[in-house]
């Protein structure tokens, strides 16, 4: 059963900051946090980062 460490929840919070800057010209917090989320959700059901965000 995986966990969700104070490591793997800081790479996570890491990576969904880079993906909000890749993303969006001037990210909000709430950019970062919908990342997070998204990112952990595909942690628990075996998604890949490709999941994490949706341009439209």
């Amino acid at each position: 059963m995986k966990n969700l460490t104070a490591e793997k929840t800081e790479e996570l919070m890491e990576l969904a900051t880079c993906i909000a800057y890749e993303a969006f010209e001037d990210p909000a917090q709430e950019h970062v946090t919908g990342l997070f989320e998204r990112l952990v959700y595909g942690y628990w059901h075996g998604e890949g980062i490709s999941s994490a965000s949706t341009l439209h």
